[in-house]
């Protein structure tokens, strides 16, 4: 039997099963104790039968169905689950249940079988009980500390002391002992040494994790010691303050000669020198957290705590074993289950209460539940600064991170039944039983005779209206009556009922697969059900081991905590399957039914591989054939600010002094005095001012019909002495048709010129009719400046939509104006302290405005004799959502704006091999900030930086936001690209359309002119049956490529320039080739790609193969590999010196060479 067929979901067989899981957990012989504590978590090998022999929830259980919870059944409603029983006693035991009976501190297996006892409705209470997960602060101004008695089973949950027990922290017979915790210590002077953990006999026989005194608020130390007697072992490490650090200190005594070592973030940090420490005996010792006594060693040294600890600890874990690295960085960031090894087990995930606010509860199984205890000046209940009961504030998490970030909170639920949450959640469930036991006339006890209830009360001395059933969270605890028991009985044959009329009414749905959460197929009936139709279905995760099938563990490739198994995903995936097999069928034999299905199992048939039909042209040449594409993108939603004062992002002053010099191409400088015609913004004539010459920004707008009727989408702003805030140089407003007296438009406001001229040459107005960006569809806006001499520069203004990855029209304006006028100057071109004190900056979003302190009204915001055309010029409110920013120094082209509406990941231009990156010359793209980034939330103060993607520095600024509010939504572009495979035939429009009537459209579309009367050679189309799918690593960096160019034409000169003949390579190519890989920085991951080829392969070949007519060749499925578009080989022609003297042309081969190389 291969590893395949054991990863068989549904298909498992139970003795391979749990021979897989007993490798990946390593047991050993005899008594089958863990070797290494990988908790997966199964105490021993007898656990392991109990959960394997038959597991639904793993899904182990191949005989049909056997829990409600396995039905998709809305439970939150109790029509649809409780027909003869009692709501109330449905709640009431459902409540008891996971309060009573939970296995808090149990293994992965008694968490499993708990669960898999559960009814469904029980089951939705479980996941919808309130769950907690937090740390424990200590403070050392409330003496907080910890005290747990050292014998097994020493307190109840309710704190009662339960008497003495075997010891547990005992390492006797040589075991080793761990530490483990998540500490944080805070950035502040650490003036005394404290103890973080002591286990001690007197002073010289014990164990203590203590922080040394300390200056620095940088970091620390924290040592640990092992002493017995007169023998000793010690070893140290740094802590970085200010941030939660995983350690881990570890007696190690698999040798003769026993070793104390220190980790730190899952490094071996330090290691003592080895000596044999023997038996340690303080097996009567209390444990204490965070305070302790003197503890004496190296060299007869009192290490006393003067002060409890100050700080955080999450995660407290004891071990009689030795941890692997592996083990320490698994479970650095996810909570672990009690095993054999596991002696103490603190997670501090107790909530804020004041019902017994000092419990501190051991998860190991053994029951050392400790006490918080404070100083004597205080009681659990004293409030602290923060308002809360000190015990209270100790369990505030809101001022840290939790270092658990892959902590599942389904294993931490509160389990205190007067916890504030737990009760309203009660409250609710309870009402809402209590209508419906009103309303339901099958309820068991109305069909009983009621006389046997009445007789029953009479009996017990009780109220005939006594109540038959459990309405509070502690009923269970009291004497029920006779009249009681009989309905506990009658609930218990009405419970069984009630789960039985559940599979009946599910019956009805059996064959019904959808992707509704409710009244569908059960997910363990998929397989069965696709055999029903005929279908088999690839299991998809064949190869993945027990822990990533099973466990939604080691999934991503930074093992993040995810919230489905890989079970759950491979059932969701199959469900998706059926849902698209109408639409799926329908276009079977097409390109469309292949990518439908690719879509199902949630791969976007557009990215990563292609899908090629071959034949095409006769005759091959370059010309711009476009792939349609489809993405999940970001924009910045604008209106997520809450309030009055909305949220802005603002870009660094446009100047050249602040690029990064380091990432300049070529090898000039700034203000050096010597710079070739790209560089003029490098010279101290306009002050480094990017504005200077050319310059275009663009950006993508989204904004919705119910938005501000008047939207300041963005303003190129300027600041200095004079001015209290900014004041505008351009505004781009949208006017919605309520507004504008025509209809919709965008108007663009210039007013570059500091002083008011006559002739109102100072400023303009460019305007956009017609252009409805209030439709809530995405817009591409573009604005600027070209400079056309040193007298005189155009502004423009370009509008454009990508409607299904087509441009309908793009609307333009533009106007000259002056440079320079009779006064003031030009806040583009030149700096003063003033008013353009260090050059201008954009502006998106909402921002203030400021006013002129001087005399003289200067801008758009405080010029004066401003017409009533300017009305709205001075509007700096913007709601919607804007992305994809960019600014360059090039006035860019009708053309070059077209690719880039086309396609929004475009920075093509007509030239590309002019376009260079990083340098703060002319004809450069200078910021690239598209929000497709990593963080796409805001911070506590509601700042977020957007990423400039140039390498630039260029970063903006956002502020005014919500606070932890993710303002970065996902949004879908469908757009197309450039096909970078214009050597390839290939034949993706069956219909082609050799011309047109209308100019617009034969220009649009490159074709003739209507009518023609015969096809062209270069026209004729092979048709060729052959089809494949093609991986290739190379097509995401060939639609990268392609991305600098706004057509093919650039591309085409290249390589058929006449200078190239006897050339042994294309030159332009080559300086192409050496800028575009000048901007990458980092290398492709072959193998993850790799990977992803065989998973495809494997999963999806056979039934992409279904899908295609019997007459297609199908190639298959195959790993390609080639040159990108700029490595392209060139044929060598040997005839160059025909034209040359005989005598000249006489030289041999060699010499031939040599001069050619010279």
């Amino acid at each position: 039997m291969t590893k395949r067929d054991i990863n068989k979901p549904n298909k498992f067989d139970n003795k391979l099963i749990k021979e897989h899981l007993n490798q990946d957990i390593s047991f050993t012989s005899g008594d089958h104790k863990l070797r290494s504590i990988d908790d997966i978590t199964l105490n021993n090998k007898s656990d392991s039968d109990a959960l394997l022999s038959s597991s639904f929830i793993l899904g182990l259980n191949d005989e049909g169905l056997e829990n409600t919870q396995q039905l998709n059944v809305d439970f939150s409603d109790f029509t649809n689950h409780t027909f003869f029983n009692s709501a109330i006693v449905n709640t009431n035991v459902a409540f008891d249940k996971v309060l009573n009976n939970y296995p808090f501190d149990g293994s992965r297996a008694n968490i499993i079988t708990f669960l898999e006892n559960l009814t469904g409705f029980e089951r939705y209470i479980f996941d919808n009980f309130p769950r907690n997960i937090g740390y424990l602060n200590f403070s050392g101004s409330f003496s907080s500390s910890i005290t747990i008695k050292d014998y097994a089973n020493s307190k109840k949950l309710n704190l009662q002391e339960l008497g003495s027990g075997y010891n547990v922290l005992d390492p006797r017979d040589n075991k080793s002992f761990t530490i483990e915790t998540q500490i944080y210590v805070p950035e502040i002077e650490t003036f005394d040494h404290q103890v973080i953990f002591q286990k001690l006999s007197g002073s010289d026989r014990g164990i203590s994790l203590m922080l040394s005194k300390s200056t620095d608020q940088t970091s620390g130390t924290i040592m640990f010691a092992v002493t017995s007697g007169t023998q000793e072992l010690f070893t140290s490490a740094t802590l970085e303050k200010g941030k939660f650090n995983h350690i881990a200190a570890m007696l190690d005594r698999e040798n003769e000669n026993h070793q104390v070592k220190f980790y730190v973030n899952s490094e071996l940090f330090s290691t003592s020198s080895g000596v044999n420490i023997g038996q340690i005996d303080f097996t009567t010792s209390d444990i204490t957290l965070c305070t302790g006594t003197t503890h004496t060693f190296s060299g007869s040294i009192d290490y006393e705590p003067r002060l409890t600890f100050s700080g955080a600890l999450d995660e407290l874990r004891v071990w009689h074993a030795t941890r692997s690295i592996d083990n320490l960085t698994r479970f650095s960031t996810r909570n672990v289950f009690a095993n054999n090894d596991l002696k103490l087990y603190l997670r501090f995930n107790e909530p804020q209460q004041t019902d017994k606010p000092n419990i501190v509860i051991d998860h190991s199984g053994y029951g050392l539940h400790g006490t918080l205890q404070l100083d004597s000046n205080y009681r659990m209940d004293t409030l602290g600064p923060d308002g809360l009961a000190v015990s209270a504030s100790l369990r505030n998490t809101s001022s840290l991170t939790s270092p658990l970030v892959n902590e599942n909170s389904l294993f931490s639920p509160v389990l205190f039944n007067t916890h504030q949450d737990v009760k309203a959640f009660n409250t609710n469930i309870l009402t809402t039983a209590s209508n419906y036991d009103d309303q339901n006339p099958n309820l068991i006890t109305r069909l009983f005779p009621q006389h046997y209830f009445e007789e029953g009360a009479i009996f017990d001395k009780q109220e005939e209206t006594s109540n038959l059933f459990l309405n509070t969270l502690d009923t269970l605890d009291k004497k029920l009556g006779t009249a009681q028991i009989l309905a506990s009985f009658l609930y218990v044959i009405a419970k069984g009922l009630d789960e039985l009329k559940i599979f009946v009414d599910q019956f009805q749905n059996i064959l019904t697969v959808n992707l509704d959460d409710f009244d569908n197929a059960p997910n363990a009936l998929i397989d069965k059900i696709g055999e029903f139709y005929g279908l088999t279905f690839s299991t998809f995760f064949e190869d993945a081991t027990f822990r990533q099938i099973f466990f939604n563990e080691n999934i991503t490739v930074s093992d993040d905590y995810i919230n489905m198994t890989l079970l759950e995903i491979r059932d969701v995936l199959w469900k998706r399957i059926f849902s698209s097999l109408p639409d799926i069928l329908k276009s079977k034999g097409t390109m469309h039914a292949i990518k439908s299905f690719i879509r199902a199992v949630g791969i976007n048939p557009d990215h990563n591989f292609r899908i090629r039909e071959y034949g095409g042209a006769t005759i091959s040449e370059i010309k711009d054939i476009r792939l349609p594409k489809s993405e999940v993108s970001t924009l910045l939603d604008m209106s997520a600010s809450s309030g009055n004062s909305r949220g802005n992002i603002v870009s660094p002053f446009l100047t050249a002094s602040r690029m990064n010099i380091n990432n300049y191409l070529e090898a000039h400088h700034i203000n050096t005095g010597s710079f070739n015609s790209k560089d003029v913004l490098r010279g101290s004539t306009h002050g480094g001012l990017l504005t200077s010459q050319s310059f275009t920004i663009e950006q993508i707008i989204k904004i919705a019909p119910t938005a501000q009727q008047t939207q300041s989408i963005s303003r190129v702003a300027i600041t200095g002495s004079d001015i209290s805030l900014t004041d505008f140089a351009m505004n781009l407003v949208a006017f919605s048709s309520s507004i504008a007296t025509t209809s919709s438009s965008l108007k663009l406001f210039i007013k570059p010129l500091t002083a008011a001229e006559a002739d109102q040459s100072d400023r303009a107005i460019l305007m956009l009719t017609g252009v409805n960006v209030f439709s809530n569809q995405k817009w591409n806006v573009a604005y600027g400046k070209e400079n056309i001499s040193d007298v005189s520069s155009s502004y423009f203004l370009y509008a454009a939509q990508n409607k299904n990855t087509d441009v309908d029209m793009i609307y333009s304006a533009s106007v000259n104006m002056r440079n320079t006028g009779s006064t003031g100057f030009n806040v583009f071109s030149m700096l003063d302290a003033d008013i353009n004190a260090s050059g201008s900056f954009l502006i998106f979003g909402s921002a203030s405005a400021g006013n002129d302190e001087a005399s003289t009204m200067r801008l758009l915001i405080s010029g004066t004799n401003l017409s009533s055309d300017y009305e709205g010029s001075n509007f700096a409110n913007f709601t919607g959502k804007i992305g994809h920013i960019r600014f360059w120094t090039k006035a860019l082209t009708k053309k070059e704006f077209k690719e880039h509406t086309l396609n929004f990941k475009s920075i093509g231009v007509n030239t590309p091999r002019n376009m260079s990156f990083n340098t703060a010359s002319t004809e450069r793209l200078i910021l690239d900030a598209s929000t497709d980034q990593a963080n796409l939330r805001t911070n506590a103060d509601g700042e977020i930086n957007i990423f400039d993607f140039t390498q630039n520095d260029f970063h903006l600024t956002g502020t005014g936001f919500s606070a932890n509010d993710a303002v970065i939504k996902n949004e879908e572009f469908k757009y197309s690209i450039l096909s970078p495979f214009f050597d390839e035939n290939q034949n993706v429009d069956k219909v082609q359309i050799r011309s047109f009537t209308q100019k617009e459209n034969i220009l649009f579309h490159n074709v003739d002119a209507a009518p023609i009367s015969e096809v062209t050679i270069n026209e004729f189309t092979t048709y060729d049956p052959r089809f494949s799918i093609d991986f290739s690593i190379i097509e995401a960096l060939n639609e990268d490529i392609i991305k600098i160019m706004s057509s093919l034409d650039s591309f085409n000169n290249d390589i058929g320039d006449v200078n190239n003949l006897f050339d042994f390579e294309y030159k332009n190519l080559h300086e192409l080739r050496r800028l575009y890989f000048k901007r990458l920085t980092d290398n492709v991951n072959m193998k993850s790609f790799f990977d992803f080829f065989i998973w495809f392969d494997q999963n999806m070949s056979n039934f992409i193969k279904k899908l295609i007519p019997a007459r297609t060749n199908f190639k298959g499925i195959n790993f390609v590999i080639e040159s990108h578009i700029l490595e392209r080989p060139k044929f060598n022609y040997n005839y160059y010196n025909i034209y040359l003297d005989e005598k000249v042309r006489n030289h041999s081969g060699a010499d031939e060479i040599i001069q050619r190389l010279e």
